[in-house]
């Protein structure tokens, strides 16, 4: 039996997701392309509600500082999943901010959700079984299995670069998937980019790439590992357990053709050519943490699709493979810096 998918509108969502990238970095895993999308066309905010918005970054700050179930992440999370909030400051923080963009949302919804109605419709009627073996064979190779029970996907507003998508180790069966602003013609690439994510559902439930990575780099590589790429600072904020878990899962399934996945999916000549465009540009040193995970995962892919042939799950020889090409990055760094 397949995967059973529930695609959901939900205003509520929408508008916590929204608010929490228009407020600015208040975490790592602040996307930035989001909150200048949202930001800038969001035109001639008034002073309180500047105010307000420092004043909700301040909030998930505090909140991020906590451990466990108060973290900010946790936070947002049981907003995205309809849960009631139980504390009075919490209450009220929520209805102030509510209250204070009513109009503004108001606005923004009316023009946002005939696309999420549009993409609801295109998915509920995609036929997901064209890449339900590949899905399965990737959730093998991580060590784990595709979820048993329906995954609820809240389809939330997007930028116009590419489809977004996330999800939690707290709640094993709800995707975010932004995909208001991307047009019809990116549809393979939202298929890529939910696949992406049900993998991150499977990962949560094993912890089984990080796992196996930290087995891996704690033998011969692990001094040599970390000193390199802390030193040089290539993660430049981003959680070192993340860049590791998220080269792996980007190389089986993204947005972008050159994965596992994205092989099986139609992309235009166009994105075909975007996608093998590994140009460093400027250079490797001055390139995002997100740039250098693509590369990661486009050089880890044909040993992926070995093991997944003789139907292997990663292993610590596996993860040897990926502390051996994040420190190639580190090479090059080192070699633009010091030439």
């Amino acid at each position: 039996m397949g995967l059973k998918y529930k695609f959901e509108i939900d205003r509520e969502v929408c508008f916590i997701h929204w608010l929490q990238n228009m407020a600015g970095k208040w975490s790592w895993h602040f996307q930035k392309n989001l909150h200048s999308f949202f930001y800038l066309n969001a035109s001639n905010l008034d002073d309180k509600e500047k105010s307000h918005l420092e004043s909700f970054r301040n909030f998930l700050k505090e909140k991020e500082s906590l451990k466990g179930k108060d973290g900010a992440g946790n936070w947002l999370w049981w907003r995205y999943a309809n849960k009631s909030l139980a504390e009075k400051k919490d209450i009220q923080v929520f209805r102030d901010l509510k209250e204070i963009f009513a109009k503004r949302f108001e606005e923004l919804w009316q023009e946002e959700k005939p696309k999420l109605e549009y993409w609801k419709k295109r998915l509920d009627e995609y036929d997901f079984e064209s890449m339900q073996n590949t899905l399965e064979s990737a959730a093998h190779f991580i060590g784990g299995t595709l979820p048993e029970s329906e995954i609820t996907i809240k389809l939330i507003f997007s930028s116009t670069i590419a489809p977004n998508g996330g999800t939690h180790p707290n709640h094993q069966n709800l995707i975010l998937l932004g995909v208001s602003n991307i047009v019809p013609e990116d549809s393979e690439r939202v298929i890529g980019t939910l696949g992406h994510e049900i993998l991150h559902l499977v990962d949560h439930r094993t912890a089984g790439i990080l796992k196996i990575l930290k087995k891996a780099l704690l033998k011969e590589l692990f001094t040599a590992y970390i000193f390199k790429l802390k030193r040089f600072n290539i993660a430049k904020g981003y959680k070192w357990n993340y860049l590791l878990t998220e080269s792996v899962l980007r190389s089986l399934a993204s947005f972008r053709f050159n994965t596992l996945i994205g092989e099986k999916l139609f992309h235009t000549p166009e994105q075909l050519a975007e996608d093998a465009d590994f140009n460093i540009g400027n250079g490797l040193h001055k390139k995002s943490p997100q740039f250098l995970i693509r590369i990661i995962g486009a050089n880890l892919l044909e040993e992926i699709k070995n093991y997944i042939a003789t139907k292997k799950q990663i292993d610590s020889k596996f993860g040897k493979k990926v502390a051996e090409e994040w420190l190639k990055i580190a090479d090059a760094i080192w070699k633009e810096i010091n030439p």
